[in-house]
């Protein structure tokens, strides 16, 4: 009698499934982070995975944000309103003076990388290319003389070097 009797909870009678699983072994909200502390990785996730055709993934601006439409109205109606109290623009020369300093930016950045180019190919031009070695000056005079260096005459002249 005691094998027939069932235990019943609050809510009716349990159900018990041949495949239940304790709560510890079914996966659940931090199991990703345990599995990379273990180095287990599941099988259908890939790190870093992008949609098929995207290289990069860039964050376009807010509407309100940096470089975002709504910026850039909210800015023009401002210098139009200013304009008819009779006061002078505000946003469209600030954006101009913007502008102008990124392109000196890069224009500076062009022309330093251009710099560094030439640099880099006297450098490599010198390297692969050096200037013949100069005669010492008693050879200089010799040669000023019109006597061969190489010649018996040339060898008497030399005095006895200890190198």
């Amino acid at each position: 009698m005691a094998l027939a009797f069932q235990r019943q909870g609050i809510f009716g009678r349990r159900n018990t499934l041949p495949d239940y699983r304790s709560p510890w072994e079914t996966p659940g909200f931090g199991d990703s982070i345990i599995n990379r502390q273990a180095g287990v990785e599941p099988d259908n996730v890939t790190p870093n995975a992008m949609p098929i055709g995207v290289k990069e993934i860039t964050k376009k601006p807010g509407f309100f944000g940096q470089g975002g439409a709504g910026r850039a109205i909210a800015g023009t109606i401002g210098d139009f309103l200013l304009q008819q109290s009779g006061m002078d623009p505000v946003y469209l020369p600030n954006i101009l003076q913007q502008r102008d300093a990124e392109e000196r930016a890069r224009m500076a950045q062009q022309q330093r990388m251009q710099g560094r180019e030439d640099f880099l190919f006297r450098e490599n031009y010198k390297r692969d290319n050096p200037e013949p070695k100069q005669p010492d000056q008693l050879t200089q005079y010799m040669i000023n003389a019109g006597i061969d260096p190489k010649s018996e005459r040339g060898a008497q002249c030399m005095p006895v070097r200890l190198e």
